[in-house]
């Protein structure tokens, strides 16, 4: 595998508010972008899909976006920067699979 550029060879997260529908299903025309200016189309880049603002009145459930995001290889989590629920679990899956696929100990 060809050394990364940048870190965004490496790990790619998109942040979409589930309370707001309009920020989910812009989602596809970002994850177009990812597979085009990536190194090899992005099928090595650790891609994460974070539902944020889970202490607000949902819009978007979670199931939906979970299916969204698996059906597209990702990993998919929800957080709230807010109260900082799940922030934490966020980082250390992204870091875990960095480390997973790139061999990096």
């Amino acid at each position: 595998m060809p050394l990364a550029r940048n870190i965004t060879d490496l790990i790619n997260c998109k942040v979409y508010d589930v309370a707001r529908k309009e920020t989910f299903d812009s989602l596809s025309m970002w994850l177009q972008e990812v597979e085009q200016f990536s190194m090899g189309g992005g099928k090595e880049v650790v891609k994460l899909l974070v539902g944020n603002k889970v202490d607000q009145p949902r819009v978007v459930q979670r199931e939906v976006a979970d299916d969204w995001a698996r059906s597209r290889g990702m990993l998919f989590m929800e957080a709230s920067a807010k109260t900082k629920e799940g922030i934490s679990q966020v980082f250390n899956e992204v870091v875990t699979k960095v480390r997973l696929l790139h061999y990096i100990y």
